[in-house]
């Protein structure tokens, strides 16, 4: 903790230690650490169970306070949650947001809430509970054109700024959102988000919004982005300390301040504040805005554009034959318990492996007296099609007389032969198997070609059957 402050502590992440060729007079120790709110890095949004995706819609601190109490605190699976963390009394503060994640990094959508809205959020330390206190909470407007609070004008004017730098650029601006909702092709819902006026011509500035996890608010999903996107001029500087303004005393990160320099006035969000401190030395260093996108920061930007469009993608909605939420498991695909018929030719609609089922001989359809050494099925059905064996063992063929059949796994649609295998069955010439209505019926055929049907005269007490084979459903 720095100063005192406890909005100015942080974990220490890393200790260099070096030694020079004076010993210890020439020893060097250097430590890093991060603030607080870093600890909300070792964290990705999971989904709530039975949900496909974690979808929050209210004030922007009910999203904040919401999503860090399912993720890390106690609304969290007990192996995420974070004990030393305590977060602070919701008072539904902040414009409305839309937050739709799977698996994206939960720091990152707290800074795009934060972003969107205005709403600012830290961790500080709570010296009397010994624990990390989340809070929100807006700046207060000190621009130049308001009589409320005093106001804070960086400027050369009133010797407030010492040092600034301003980049124009036009990396991320954009202002008009395309939101793609649900469906597929030409049934999938699209609209079209800007603000004011519809820009037009060499001033229109476009981006496509994946949301297909929405059911509504598409419009305030593309707002939303187009909120992040929405600064062409980067701005920072370091204060005049020894000016008319002092930090934490006269402003304070968050609030909303005025900037002049280098031909450019204009009143922005003070949204990163670095101290220095060393020998005789206290500096300043601040942001007005947000930081200019370097390289890694657009590379981190897409990479996680990137995830959260291929994990929205997992669960593609109204596609025939899959469950909305659960389509896809651990172990593979997953299918509904009911098939969902569809009439595409292209289109799988249902999949099954049973391993086990329980096939029944019969003679002239009874079974009185039978008995079984062993006897097990298997199947597996692929659309329209199924795969079974079967094996069957007697102890005692029973009293029952007639034709002998087995029982399917599904009721057959089509006339199928078999391959079959017996013992202590006799017969004469060959023997065979095929679909007959909805059962398994066994024959033997001479070489004359005067094929008759297995019944309970060719059986003994331990006769042994296996059939095996496909057929239509």
């Amino acid at each position: 903790m720095f100063d005192g402050d406890v909005k100015n502590a942080g974990i220490i992440t890393e200790i260099n230690k070096a030694k020079g060729p004076r010993g210890k007079a020439d020893e060097n120790l250097v430590i890093k650490g991060r603030e607080l709110k870093s600890i909300f890095e070792r964290r990705i949004i999971y989904p709530m169970d039975g949900q496909a995706r974690y979808l929050l819609s209210s004030a922007a601190e009910t999203v904040i306070k919401t999503l860090v109490d399912d993720q890390a605190g106690p609304g969290a699976i007990a192996s995420r949650q974070m004990a030393e963390l305590r977060i602070d009394t919701d008072d539904g503060a902040g414009a409305t947001y839309e937050l739709s994640s799977r698996y994206g990094k939960m720091i990152e959508a707290l800074e795009a809430c934060s972003t969107s809205t205005g709403l600012g959020w830290w961790v500080e330390l709570d010296l009397g509970l010994m624990d990390f206190l989340l809070k929100t909470g807006t700046g207060k407007d000190r621009t130049a054109g308001q009589s409320t609070n005093p106001r804070a004008i960086f400027s050369d004017r009133f010797n407030t700024l010492y040092s600034a730098s301003a980049k124009e650029s036009d990396v991320l601006y954009k202002n008009v959102a395309i939101v793609g909702g649900k469906g597929e092709g030409v049934d999938r819902d699209i609209v079209t988000a800007y603000n004011g006026s519809e820009p037009t011509g060499l001033d229109r500035r476009e981006i496509f919004i994946d949301a297909r996890d929405l059911d509504t608010g598409l419009s305030d999903r593309g707002l939303a982005k187009l909120a992040e996107n929405s600064t062409e001029v980067f701005l920072d500087g370091r204060i005049l300390e020894s000016g008319g303004l002092k930090y934490k005393d006269d402003y304070q990160l968050g609030d909303l301040c005025t900037i002049e320099a280098l031909g450019y006035t204009y009143d922005a969000r003070l949204t990163e504040v670095r101290e220095n401190w060393g020998p005789n030395l206290y500096q300043v260093d601040v942001v007005f805005g947000r930081p200019y996108p370097e390289m890694p920061r657009q590379v981190a930007e897409k990479n996680n554009e990137t995830t959260e469009k291929l994990n929205a993608n997992e669960t593609p909605p109204d596609v025939v034959g899959y469950d909305a939420n659960n389509h896809i498991s651990a172990d593979g695909f997953v299918f509904p318990a009911t098939q969902v018929p569809s009439a595409d030719p292209n289109t799988l609609d249902d999949y099954k492996e049973v391993p086990s089922y329980t096939p029944v001989l019969a003679f002239g359809g009874g079974s009185t007296g039978l008995t079984y050494a062993s006897r097990t099925g298997s199947y597996t059905k692929m659309g329209n099609r199924v795969l079974f064996e079967a094996a069957l063992t007697l102890s005692n063929k029973g009293s029952s007389a007639g034709s002998a059949t087995i029982t399917l796994p599904e009721t057959p649609n089509t006339t199928s032969s078999l391959s079959v295998y017996v013992s202590a069955i006799t017969y004469t010439g060959m023997i065979m198997a095929r679909i007959s209505g909805s059962t398994v019926s066994l024959y033997q055929t001479t070489e004359a070609g005067a094929t008759t049907a297995l019944s309970n005269t060719n059986f003994a007490n331990n006769s042994v059957i296996v059939v095996s084979g496909q057929y239509g459903v």
